[in-house]
C-alpha cells in the first residue's frame, strides 16, 4: 500500500466521522 493512498484513507475517514 502506497504511503499517499494510506493517508488518503484517513483524510476520507476523518471527514466522515466530521460529517
Amino acid at each position: 500500500m502506497n504511503r499517499r493512498t494510506f493517508l488518503g484513507l484517513f483524510f476520507l475517514n476523518k471527514v466522515g466521522i466530521l460529517q
